[in-house]
């Protein structure tokens, strides 16, 4: 982190340096400061070449599943949230493929009646609030676009 931010600083003056010869119309230092970009880019490619990757989706969704769990939904700013919901979608998704390949548990005769007949009465009631929101939205992504339109 310390690499970057003294690359950033140098960047920064580097543009300030750049922005003042063209408010000054100098030309010639133009021509000067305009080879260090290239040797910029060579450095972020070299160094930081990892940056581009941190801001795709797949890799925030690999690598910060709990944190996007408990994230909220912003309401300032659009693109974000729709890029939030987007992967509390497609994480939702994964959640329900995982939980839907998990291997069996052997239970006793007791433990199996018990745990079905709980089972049957959290099912018929999720069953029933899920029949209810589905019946409004249509599924996760058409709750998400409804989501994303009432923070509008």
């Amino acid at each position: 982190m310390h690499r970057f931010r003294s690359f950033h600083e140098i960047f920064r003056q580097y543009i300030a340096e750049y922005e003042e010869y063209i408010q000054n119309f100098n030309v010639a230092k133009l021509h000067e400061v305009n080879s260090q970009g290239d040797d910029f880019e060579a450095c972020l490619l070299k160094e930081f070449d990892y940056l581009p990757k941190v801001a795709k989706p797949d890799f925030i969704l690999d690598n910060f599943r709990s944190s996007l769990q408990s994230c909220p939904v912003p309401s300032d700013d659009p693109v974000l949230r729709g890029q939030i919901l987007s992967l509390k979608v497609k994480l939702g998704a994964q959640s329900i493929l995982a939980a839907s390949t998990m291997p069996k548990v052997p239970l006793s005769q007791q433990e199996l009646a018990d745990t079905v007949s709980s089972l049957v009465q959290s099912q018929r009631r999720q069953e029933a609030q899920l029949n209810a929101l589905f019946s409004l939205v249509g599924n996760v992504e058409g709750l998400a676009a409804v989501v994303n339109a009432c923070i509008d």
